[in-house]
């Protein structure tokens, strides 16, 4: 911390190339000079001032007049006379700091898992500017530069869960620092159920599977979540599906028909809603009509419903079989389009706008790379199936497999990553001759 004194009737203050403080002509009747006076004055680095010609007058007045006694209020009216009302701030005195930067940062997501990268952010503020910045991602491991950086908004990935305290240094040139630290809470992966549907029945790890159905996988086995044929679905094939809460999954198939409880025939671009009262080996329940397609557009060849996820505040995802034309959009079945319904069931109506652009990312360059499953995790990864061979950056495999994709930008312009590793390898599990059909995670 290092104090100075500025005259400020005739000198304000600037900081020489060598770091030194230094005076500099300020003319208060200049308006411009003036008014950066009364910023300083404002700024926050003044301690204090008081006004030197004021008490040289003040001396002044009382030595021509010793006889009299003058009261405060008098004295600063003769002063006032004597000044031709300049106001005191033109002539004042003042003391101020050079103040120190102060170090923050904020970091992203907040709770990262094991390898997940981390988005640290500078947030630090300085009077005078910040010239440097170092970071350490974990104060306590000693191993030479392993955990350290000079960026400005850097990034950084913890092998092993726990807790580690980051500390952030930030540096003025003339020597004055900040140093902050934050702890960050690295965990495990959480352990995530991937749900299936077929594109034929087969046995799974031992499970008779058949195409009405959904299955769940836990990483080692598989199990029976929805049984269709219990439920009068047996001729159809799932094609999408979200498993909403423990009760309710909608779902859409992938060819017109029946399905009890809803009148009339229920279409390929239709969604319906099954509310069970038991799922597993014993699924019971009954079903809706959740989603009519021919309300909102979906009325041509081609744009059955294959591919669906709801989002949290109530809006639809949604791939189609084949290319589409609604009102407002018309895209590719490469590509995902977000529906945010004002009403839905028999009299289905709202909006579209485009969510993926699946040509930004690669895909779609064969007619293999239709996206036939999708569904999306807390922190908005994308997790897809393809109806044939797919190959993008970074990752290829089959209509079996499902791969991850994390945004950074998404709409018309659709930009990010693909995971290297598959998500889930069908081939290891039997799956090469079948082809998955609809996926959901919880």
């Amino acid at each position: 911390m290092s104090e100075f004194k500025a005259l400020l009737m005739q000198r304000s203050w600037q900081k020489d190339m060598d770091s030194k403080w230094r005076p500099r002509l300020l003319d208060p009747s200049h308006a411009q000079q003036r008014e950066e006076l009364e910023d300083l004055v404002r700024s926050g680095i003044v301690l204090y001032f008081h006004d030197t010609i004021t008490i040289q007058l003040e001396e002044l007045i009382k030595t021509r007049e010793p006889w009299h006694e003058f009261g405060p209020e008098e004295l600063k009216q003769r002063v006032s006379e004597h000044l031709g009302g300049v106001s005191a701030l033109a002539t004042a005195v003042v003391t101020v700091n050079d103040l120190d930067p102060v170090a923050d940062f904020s970091f992203s997501p907040a709770a990262p898992t094991i390898g997940e990268p981390v988005s640290f952010t500078d947030a630090s503020t300085s009077y005078d500017g910040i010239t440097s910045w170092e970071w350490n991602f974990d104060i306590f491991d000693i191993s030479p530069g392993l955990d350290l950086s000079s960026e400005q908004h850097p990034s950084h990935t913890y092998a092993v869960a726990g807790i580690y305290t980051v500390q952030l240094t930030v540096r003025e040139a003339d020597g004055d620092f900040s140093i902050v630290e934050k702890q960050v809470e690295v965990v495990e992966q959480s352990s995530t159920l991937l749900y299936l549907s077929l594109s034929s029945g087969t046995s799974v790890g031992g499970l008779s599977v058949a195409n009405e159905d959904i299955i769940a996988f836990d990483g080692t086995g598989f199990s029976k979540y929805f049984d269709g044929s219990d439920v009068g679905v047996g001729g159809h094939r799932i094609d999408g599906f979200v498993i909403i809460n423990s009760d309710e999954i909608i779902m859409s198939f992938s060819s017109s028909g029946s399905v009890p409880g809803i009148s009339g025939t229920v279409d390929d671009s239709d969604i319906v809603k099954f509310t069970a009262t038991s799922l597993g080996d014993y699924t019971a329940g009954s079903f809706e009509l959740y989603f009519d397609g021919s309300d909102v557009g979906l009325t041509r060849s081609g744009e059955d419903i294959d591919a669906i996820e709801l989002l949290p505040d109530g809006r639809l995802l949604i791939s189609t079989r084949g290319s589409f034309s609604v009102p407002g959009l018309s895209g590719k079945d490469e590509d995902i389009s977000t529906f945010t319904p004002t009403s839905l069931g028999p009299n289905t109506a709202g909006t579209w706008v485009r969510y993926f652009d699946g040509s930004d990312v690669g895909l779609g360059s064969s007619s293999s790379e239709d996206i036939y499953a999708l569904a999306l995790d807390a922190t908005g990864k994308i997790y897809l199936s393809s109806k044939g061979d797919f190959s993008v950056s970074g990752v290829s495999g089959r209509d079996e497999d499902v791969f991850v994709f994390t945004p950074s930008s998404l709409g018309s312009t659709t930009r990010g990553t693909f995971a290297t590793t598959l998500f889930f390898d069908g081939s290891a599990y039997g799956l090469s001759s079948n082809d998955i059909y609809g996926i959901d995670l919880r």
